[in-house]
C-alpha cells in the first residue's frame, strides 16, 4: 500500500474525471476501477499524462520517506503527521494492525503488558460490548465504524492530541479492553481485542500507523474512541463527563 501526500491537482475536464474515481455515499468508500487505462479517456501514454487519475496511479519515488511521514490517513480528512518516523521507502510493508501492536509493543519491552485475548474468548467478549455500548447486533463483529451508533449518553471533541485526552480520561492503573481495527482481511471479525491498562495501549498506538480503536471499561459501562476524522469520543456518563471536562 503506498502513502503519499495529497498533491494538489489543476482543472480538469468532466471527460478527465468521468467515471474514473467515484465515492460510495452509502458505503463511505473511494474506489479507483482495477484497470484504470481501460476505461480512461485518453488513447496513449502522453494523453493519459494529463489525466488526474493516471497520475494517482503511477508510483513516483518521493525520496527518503517524506511520504511516509504524512498522509491522509483514511478516505476522507485533511492530511495528518503519521506518529511512525520516517522510513527508507514510500511503499509500505504488507502487515496487519496486530503485527504493526505486537512490533511497538517489544520495541517498548511492554508487550506482556498487551495481551491478545484468546479466540474462544474474542466472539463472546465482543458482542457483550457491542449490546453494551452500541445499538447494533451482535453482527457487527464484522462492521466498522461503531462510533455512528454508540448508545447515548455521548459526546465528541476534536483535541490536538487525541491520545493523550483518551489517556486523560482513564484511570492510570484502570484494566481496559483494547479494540483495534483491522485493515486486511481477518478470519473472525474485524478487530483484535486486547486486555491491558490505558498507559500501555497509549503508548503502543504512538509507534503505529493510524487506526480507529475503541477503549472500553471492564465492566463496559463506558466507551472511548478516536475515529478517522480525529474526533474522540465518549459513550456512558463517566466517560462523557471526563472527555467534556477535558474539552
Amino acid at each position: 500500500m503506498v502513502r503519499r501526500d495529497r498533491a494538489p491537482v489543476g482543472e480538469r475536464t468532466p471527460a478527465q474525471s468521468e467515471g474514473c474515481f467515484s465515492l460510495c455515499s452509502q458505503s463511505k468508500q473511494a474506489t479507483i476501477r482495477p484497470s484504470h487505462e481501460t476505461h480512461c479517456h485518453f488513447a496513449n501514454a502522453e494523453q493519459r499524462d494529463s489525466c488526474a487519475i493516471c497520475q494517482r496511479l503511477t508510483l513516483r519515488s518521493s525520496g527518503p520517506a517524506a511520504a511516509w511521514h504524512a498522509w491522509p490517513p483514511f478516505h476522507s480528512g485533511p492530511c495528518v503527521p503519521c506518529r511512525r518516523g520516517p522510513l527508507t521507502s514510500n511503499v509500505r510493508r504488507f502487515v496487519n494492525t496486530r503485527t504493526d501492536l505486537t512490533s511497538a509493543a517489544k520495541s517498548l519491552g511492554i508487550a506482556a503488558e498487551l495481551h491478545l485475548v484468546e479466540p474462544h474468548r474474542y466472539q463472546g467478549i465482543l458482542e457483550q460490548i457491542i449490546a453494551a455500548r452500541t445499538n447494533l447486533g451482535p453482527q457487527a463483529i464484522d462492521a466498522l465504524w461503531w462510533w455512528e451508533s454508540l448508545r447515548e449518553p455521548t459526546f465528541h471533541a476534536q483535541p490536538p492530541d487525541p491520545l493523550q485526552t483518551i489517556e486523560s480520561c482513564v484511570d492510570v492503573g484502570e484494566l481496559v479492553w483494547f479494540i483495534a481495527e483491522e485493515r486486511e482481511t481477518k478470519l473472525n471479525g474485524r478487530f483484535w481485542l486486547y486486555e491491558s491498562n490505558i498507559r500501555t495501549v497509549c503508548s503502543v498506538l504512538k509507534k503505529c500507523p493510524l487506526i480507529e480503536y475503541y477503549v472500553v471499561s471492564r465492566r463496559m459501562d463506558w466507551i472511548l474512541c478516536e475515529n478517522h476524522h480525529g474526533y474522540v469520543i465518549a459513550g456512558g456518563n463517566s466517560a462523557v463527563g471526563r472527555l467534556r471536562a477535558s474539552a
